[in-house]
């Protein structure tokens, strides 16, 4: 047998004697380096998710202001709708208050009138009252 064959398979078993020897140190070494490794990479892992949720709360606030900012826009629109809908109905209520005060006085000025003309009939004073109200004429029977 050749002599670095020799050297060789003793080797082998010095290096074979020694890891069994020192095979929990062994394993503590790679278990300490597979948790560092790990670590790290969790570490990472934490970073990214961190780095995300805080993305996510940037997100979610301009969303929300933006959201308000309509809010707000519409409430104001709304706020003019009634502003406008309130002046118009005030409006349309002078209007018709004025329209029915000058109906009154003409009515007014115009009973005055068939009551100056038919001073001394009553009849016809009552057929022109009602006529002028758009009443209809019922005439009770003599007798």
């Amino acid at each position: 047998m050749p002599l670095w064959l020799t050297k060789v398979g003793n080797a082998l078993k010095i290096a074979f004697t020694w890891l069994k020897g020192n095979f929990m140190l062994i394993l503590v070494g790679v278990a300490v380096i597979y948790g560092l490794i790990a670590v790290k990479k969790r570490d990472n892992a934490y970073e990214n998710l961190w780095k995300m949720y805080r993305e996510q709360q940037a997100q979610n606030r301009r969303e929300l202001e933006e959201l308000r900012k309509i809010q707000q826009e519409q409430i104001a629109k709304q706020q003019e709708i009634d502003r406008k809908y309130r002046e118009v109905v005030a409006s349309i209520e002078q209007n018709y208050r004025d329209q029915l005060q000058n109906l009154s006085r003409a009515k007014e000025q115009e009973l005055r009138q068939i009551i100056e003309r038919t001073h001394d009939d009553p009849g016809a004073m009552a057929q022109e009252i009602n006529s002028l109200f758009g009443l209809p004429v019922y005439t009770l029977p003599p007798g």
